[in-house]
């Protein structure tokens, strides 16, 4: 069980428009996901939560990605993904948002990642593909493209 007094807790603007970012997981979702769990999805996305100072890396290989996003004070994920994207890689610093860390630690399964010119988006998903929140951080990486996979927390 981790203790949330130990992190890094704050209140911060998101990198990105909630908007936005919510439209590109619709768009990208569309037809590949359940529509109500996409709507749930997109509903969370648009909430304010609890940001938590994080910093990420990813490697892309055009169509499978590996990514490693750890939580200041916390715990790291660590994810394998197929999609279509440039190839590269880089560092990214930025947010993890979530209202419940610990279910987000316990429960993830998958993840789907947005990568564009201007930010980076990672959402994570229980078995039942709710969503248990996601990171977000600026475009500092030379991944552009969408994909999706598994992966945990630890």
């Amino acid at each position: 069980m981790h203790q949330e007094g130990h992190m890094t807790e704050q209140k911060t603007q998101r990198t990105v428009s909630p908007e936005i970012v919510a439209h590109d997981f619709a768009t990208s979702m569309h037809g590949a996901m359940d529509q109500r769990k996409i709507d749930a999805a997109v509903e969370a996305l648009r909430t304010p939560s609890t940001a938590y100072a994080a910093q990420g890396e990813v490697a892309s290989f055009i169509f499978y990605t590996r990514w490693g996003i750890t939580v200041s004070d916390g715990e790291s994920f660590t994810g394998n993904a197929g999609g279509i994207g440039s190839a590269g890689g880089g560092g990214m610093w930025g947010n993890v948002y979530t209202d419940d860390i610990d279910g987000l630690y316990n429960n993830t399964v998958s993840f789907e990642y947005n990568a564009t010119a201007v930010y980076v988006n990672v959402n994570f998903f229980d078995g039942d593909s709710n969503l248990l929140g996601n990171f977000q951080s600026g475009a500092l990486s030379t991944l552009i493209g969408v994909g999706g996979g598994s992966g945990s927390w630890s």
